[in-house]
């Protein structure tokens, strides 16, 4: 009886966990398992595969909550979202059957290197966002855009005016779109912590556009690899659905807050989700190596 109730407790505040995290996650269009997954692996005793299950249904949670939303309110862009959708579902397909194999394979030291890897592209990722504001970037969509409407205009409740936007540089950005994917599968991550940088420093998008067509991504995008957690019988249907509770409720404030939010709050938001991840990764990382 006692064990139950521990067992209860904590599932509350896995739910609780995750109406803040269902907030932060939607209004940095981040999708919930950036922070969800290496918060967890950080401070639980839960299988890594269990976790990264939990933290891609959790990403999809956020995603589909908050990514509605932002299609109702026209700040996402349809064509971008199946675009970006179709080459993320592929490489989080490929990305989450090798991530399996390689815990299976390689065990702890397997996991030591998908941690710090992953922690090293996330700080990456956030230099070049800290160093480089793309807010605003000209509407010049190129070629292969204009065939595929990856161009609109939304209203910008802080300018209190219309934004045109136009997606270029897009055969470069499928690359990195497959990869987030691959990357987001392998490590349960969602991927949306890489997706804003693509829309916005690749393709050009302005900021706010970019979170809101990255959590519409993410709801289809990590469909594949949740899927395939799903199958092979890693899922902990407890933490995933404490969880996923959580996060719905959250995610509905959050998506509502970053509509009135000034852009520069919403980027401050991206980055500190991003430095925090990225950190809590290599700490991990470097722990199961017995370096610190």
């Amino acid at each position: 009886m006692g064990e139950m109730m521990v067992d209860f407790v904590f599932y509350i505040l896995v739910f609780l966990a995750a109406m803040v995290i269902g907030v932060a996650g939607a209004m940095a269009g981040v999708g919930g398992g950036v922070l969800f997954t290496p918060v967890m692996l950080a401070f639980t005793s839960f299988d890594i595969n269990a976790v990264r299950a939990a933290g891609l249904f959790l990403a999809m949670g956020t995603s589909a909550q908050a990514g509605s939303y932002y299609l109702r309110k026209g700040v996402a862009s349809l064509p971008v979202v199946l675009y970006g959708a179709t080459w993320m579902s592929l490489g989080a397909l490929v990305g989450s059957l090798l991530g399996l194999y390689i815990v299976e394979v390689f065990g702890e030291f397997g996991k030591a290197v998908i941690r710090l890897t992953l922690g090293a592209t996330v700080l990456g990722v956030f230099f070049v966002m800290f160093l480089k504001k793309v807010e605003w970037p000209e509407a010049r969509p190129d070629r292969l855009a204009q065939m595929l409407g990856l161009y609109g205009r939304y209203y910008e409740e802080s300018l209190k005016k219309e934004v045109a936007y136009g997606a270029r540089r897009t055969l470069i950005a499928t690359f990195f779109l497959f990869l987030v994917g691959f990357i987001g599968g392998m490590f349960g991550l969602g991927g949306g912590w890489a997706l804003v940088p693509v829309y916005n420093l690749v393709m050009g998008l302005p900021l706010k556009v970019s979170v809101a067509c990255s959590s519409a991504t993410l709801a289809v995008g990590d469909a594949p690899a949740a899927w395939t957690f799903l199958r092979s019988g890693v899922v902990d249907i407890f933490l995933t659905v404490a969880a996923m509770g959580g996060v719905f409720i959250g995610a509905q404030l959050g998506s509502y807050m970053a509509m009135r939010a000034k852009v520069r709050v919403v980027r401050y938001i991206v980055l500190g989700v991003m430095l925090l991840s990225a950190i809590s990764l290599i700490q991990r990382g470097l722990s199961q190596l017995g370096l610190i």
